[in-house]
């Protein structure tokens, strides 16, 4: 599990502004490639990795697959 400290917290509203600009953001790049490029110089591998297993939890669900079964498919 990511671990960060909770010392240097940003507010709530601080939070959500900066997600907001970086959803933003998102939107006015010119492709997937340089998408891909801007998680990779933010995200480590291992929340890469992380990431990647959220997606295919959530595919999972989409797909009705059952918890126990997704528990046992992406060990978690």
């Amino acid at each position: 599990m990511s671990k960060f400290s909770l010392r240097s917290r940003l507010s709530k509203n601080e939070e959500e502004e900066l997600l907001l600009d970086f959803f933003r953001s998102l939107g006015t790049m010119r492709g997937f490639k340089e998408a891909a490029q801007v998680f990779q110089d933010l995200l480590s591998r291992a929340e890469l990795t992380m990431l990647a297993k959220r997606l295919k939890i959530a595919k999972l669900l989409l797909q009705s697959v059952k918890y126990l079964d997704i528990s046992r498919e992406v060990k978690v």
